[in-house]
């Protein structure tokens, strides 16, 4: 009889763990090991079931059948090459193990998957649970040692079930009303979180739209300096500028001509300082923050990042990618000698591993347990990326985050600020640059610009400003979003709740933006699949059909203030604060409001317009094309209607 049968999430992990363990023999779809077994899911083997499940009226969408709230909900086996996989867990299961090992993936979501099984086939024994932040036989061998009771993390697991079916209610019911009271015959996918994020985009994009062009004027001055003073050096030509960062445009061109013609040929001393500065390296990547960066240095999507870095993780090279820590727990201490050691067998970063390993400073501010809970910062492991074979982006990502991971343990960058400035009849001119002192950690991340070199100049030396020129500049209207720049808001959206408590709540709580990083992907990648954005020249923009959904429907459904405590009502519920029982309750009498709300705009504008897919041309860029099979097949794919995030699936 079995003794222990282990649960991983995905079979990458469950092998690994079989590995350690000791491998006898192999089954499909489990190994045995000794008195111990092995099984895995493949990401959600359960899903819960579709409204026409409870009654077959609700295939045909009708007004009259809402709202739909199941009084006891129905899980079923999630349909495709899972529900083989699901039938070898169960019987594994039947066959009377003494101990459950739960290895879901280290989060709310992981918990979930594992637990679903079990309470699926009816599994009452003892439970324990297990967590695996990196797929490495010594971090596999120290979670052997710390198995705990799975009761301590049934809460976790509870609050992804209550989200899941938050996101059913809202899409099930919101999307009917919606579509059948609202559109003017396409169907609308409403979502919990997808709607807001949509409102977003169309808001920004309106903002750009509606930027009207405005101008002001600089004057830059070319000042020469005087080399009688002594210790002056020799003769030095500089730019400065008029007015300064925290002074008042100039609005008109005539001011600004007025103020060049008195400044030139000024005379007089200039006023220099000089102040040593230091600046930290950023922070150890989160899944967020790597997104953004690979957006924003590499063009991907946040979807190929995310997908990347969990393929980096499962062959075991860089550690969970589903974090939102930027931090380390002290025992990463120990491994830095020999994670460093694995990074240089790469030959693009042997020479600067090799440079750091022969002093690296070990910070407090990064390995710090008290800001480490279930996972931790993306970093490499000890296990070489040499001897792994990975394809081009899995290459390129491991580059990325072994280069943060190298840079965090490399001292300050240090510089020096120069500042200048020059009374020129009265008019203040300023300049300011840096000068690198000591590289740091700028040698492993070296900064995209470089420096430009600070004129030589002392403090009190004659100046004469040898020309000023007046310099029409625009107002920069604001930026359509990136799908890095939108992951940014997502995480930051208290910014935009005018109510000051809310907001303030937002900001202090864990909970403060829309989504995780982990499913703000997939939010964004069922926008465009659904028509209601484009991807245009790196940028996310609505379609007219995305505008005239947020145009339409009642401002509750795209509320961010609504949907932040949502997020905050789901953290308690994972921490015990708030019963399951409590958070769908409040959840069916907000579904009760917004069909309300909707009701009572069936008078008002309809949802019009083109649908945009986004596409890819022979070159792999995306396009937009109009609705035609595509679109309509999104428009029947809304019907599922829910921000689902399978992993595996």
């Amino acid at each position: 009889m079995t003794e222990r049968l282990f649960i991983a999430e995905k079979a990458a992990v469950g092998r690994a763990i079989a590995a350690c363990l000791g491998v006898t023999s192999q089954g499909i779809g489990f190994v045995e090991c000794g008195r111990d077994t092995v099984t895995w899911a493949r990401g959600h083997l359960l899903e819960l079931a579709a409204p026409e499940e409870y009654d077959a009226k609700f295939k045909r969408w009708s007004v009259q059948d809402l709202p739909i709230n199941p009084p006891v909900w129905k899980i079923r086996p999630t349909p495709g090459p899972g529900a083989d996989q699901l039938r070898c867990v169960a019987k594994l299961l039947r066959s009377g193990p003494s101990e459950v090992v739960n290895v879901g993936d280290p989060d709310r979501e992981g918990q979930r998957i594992v637990d679903a099984i079990l309470e699926h086939v009816g599994w009452s024994g003892k439970t324990s649970r297990m967590h695996v932040q990196a797929v490495e036989p010594e971090v596999i061998r120290r979670s052997l040692r710390n198995i705990v009771d799975n009761a301590k993390h049934v809460r976790s697991g509870i609050a992804a079930l209550c989200r899941a079916k938050a996101d059913w209610l809202v899409g099930m019911n919101m999307s009917r009303a919606v579509t059948k009271q609202l559109s003017g015959g396409e169907t609308v996918s409403i979502g919990r979180v997808q709607t807001p994020t949509l409102a977003m985009i169309v808001n920004r994009d309106l903002e750009v739209e509606g930027h009207v062009k405005r101008f002001y004027w600089v004057i830059e001055a070319d000042v020469a300096g005087d080399a009688k003073v002594p210790g002056a050096g020799v003769p030095t030509k500089f730019t400065l500028a008029h007015p300064g960062r925290d002074a008042p445009r100039i609005e008109t061109e005539r001011e600004a001509r007025d103020i060049a013609a008195k400044a030139t040929a000024a005379r007089g001393p200039i006023e220099v300082t000089r102040t040593k500065r230091a600046e930290a390296l950023p922070a150890l990547f989160t899944l967020g923050s790597l997104q953004r960066q690979m957006n924003k240095s590499h063009k991907w999507s946040l979807k190929r990042t995310m997908d990347t870095a969990e393929e980096l993780y499962l062959k075991g090279i860089t550690t969970y990618a589903r974090t939102e820590c930027p931090f380390l727990p002290s025992e990463h201490r120990g491994y830095v000698d020999q994670t460093i050691g694995a990074v240089s067998r790469l030959p693009e970063l042997a020479a600067l591993a090799g440079s750091v390993r022969t002093g690296p400073v070990v910070r407090d501010s990064i390995y710090d347990d008290t800001k480490v809970e279930e996972h931790h910062a993306i970093v490499p492991t000890r296990k070489a990326a040499a001897g792994v074979s990975l394809s081009a982006d899995e290459a390129v990502l491991y580059a990325v985050v072994a280069r943060r991971y190298l840079a965090a343990l490399c001292p300050d960058r240090e510089f020096v600020t120069t500042s200048a400035v020059l009374l020129a009849n009265g008019f203040r001119f300023e300049g300011r640059w840096q000068t690198t002192t000591a590289a740091g950690w700028h040698r492993v991340e070296p900064p995209a610009k470089a420096e430009t070199e600070a004129p030589r100049i002392s403090d009190g030396q004659l100046c004469t400003v040898v020309a000023a020129t007046p310099v029409k500049r625009a107002v920069e209207p604001p930026k359509p979003y990136t799908e890095g720049t939108l992951q940014k808001d997502m995480d930051g959206a208290a910014k935009f709740i005018v109510d000051d408590v809310l907001r303030k709540a937002m900001r202090d709580g864990e909970s403060r933006g829309l989504g995780t990083s982990a499913t703000q992907h997939a939010i964004v990648e069922t926008l465009k699949a659904r028509g209601f954005v484009v991807l245009a020249d790196g940028c996310l923009r609505s379609t007219p059909f995305g505008r005239s959904v947020i145009m339409a429907v009642p401002p509750s459904l795209y509320d961010i203030g609504l949907t932040a405590r949502w997020e905050q009502a789901l953290d308690k519920v994972a921490k015990g604060g708030m019963t399951d029982k409590e958070f769908m309750d409040r959840t069916s009498r907000m579904i009760d409001r917004f069909l309300a709300d909707v009701r009572s705009r069936a008078n008002g504008p309809r949802i019009v317009g083109a649908k945009v897919i986004a596409t890819k041309s022979r070159r792999g860029r995306a396009s937009g094309s109009a609705t035609g099979r595509a679109g309509r097949s999104a428009g029947r794919s809304a019907s599922s209607a829910t921000d689902r995030s399978h992993r595996g699936a």
